[in-house]
């Protein structure tokens, strides 16, 4: 079922506070995906191997997280039929936490076996599911549901400004119209 498909069904009242609850989201999603972002920079930068480019080791740490997001959402909005997404996104997702761990557990510095043991749930459950989950989750179901709360919200106060300019009118009314039951001096 599609973002779009999800949100049709929730109730104007759930919608709007759903809405406040997925942008919530999307801007944990997003705050996480720096950290994300940045450990796997590190951890990239920590491999006993040599770049010919500085440059490469941001766009390795980057791939793996972008491409993640990417193919979990076409994963989701497809409806799930297509399987090969979520492969591809969970195959991603695993290459982005090996960095995260070899960064976090000091893998290739003398690192101990227990903060490689505390290094990989963190990573998995910290950075990816509050990462690359809560931004594709968020994202997905703001974009959908952004038309329809702009509706809500145009609708709302198109409603109250009809309402005060309709009592604004009938005290001015009064005013600037003679009283037909007095006869005009």
């Amino acid at each position: 079922m599609s973002f779009q498909r999800m949100s049709f069904n929730l109730r104007d009242s759930m919608f709007f506070i759903g809405y406040i609850v997925f942008v919530i989201m999307l801007l944990i999603g997003a705050a996480m995906f720096v950290e994300d972002y940045t450990t796997s920079v590190f951890g990239y930068q920590s491999l006993p191997t040599r770049k010919a480019n500085e440059w490469v080791i941001y766009m390795v740490a980057l791939a793996p997280q972008v491409g993640g997001i990417g193919f979990l959402y076409a994963f989701i909005d497809g409806g799930r039929k297509n399987r090969r997404y979520a492969t591809l996104a969970f195959g991603l997702m695993s290459v982005d936490v090996l960095t995260d761990v070899i960064y976090k557990s000091s893998m290739f510095s003398g690192g101990s076996l227990t903060s490689l043991l505390v290094a990989i749930p963190e990573s998995i459950i910290v950075y990816s599911l509050f990462s690359e989950l809560f931004l594709v989750v968020g994202m997905g179901f703001v974009i959908s549901m952004t038309p329809r709360i702009f509706g809500m919200v145009r609708k709302t106060f198109g409603n109250i400004a009809v309402n005060v300019f309709d009592d604004a009118e009938n005290e001015i009314r009064p005013m600037s119209q003679p009283d037909r039951g007095r006869p005009e001096r």
